[in-house]
């Protein structure tokens, strides 16, 4: 884990990216990142946070008509 997140780190220096995210975490990632020493937080995000949004263009549009799927975060620049 230590390796994968210092290559992350590495990465995003090279973007000029001040951070990297790693969004719901499992209990045991959050283990393994806890033992590699990296500095590091931990938030819980209750309310905000929508990484993207497909629209396929059918429907009004409007929030109750709307099927979310697949509603998961994920890392891009």
């Amino acid at each position: 884990m230590k390796a994968v997140l210092e290559s992350a780190l590495t990465e995003a220096a090279e973007w000029d990216l001040p951070l990297i995210k790693l969004w719901d975490p499992t209990p045991l990632a959050q283990e393994l990142i806890a033992r590699t020493g990296i500095e590091h937080c931990k938030v819980l995000r209750e309310e905000e946070g929508i990484a993207s949004l497909l629209w396929y263009g059918e429907g009004s549009g409007e929030e109750d008509t709307l099927e979310w799927l697949v509603n998961e975060k994920y890392a891009w620049c």
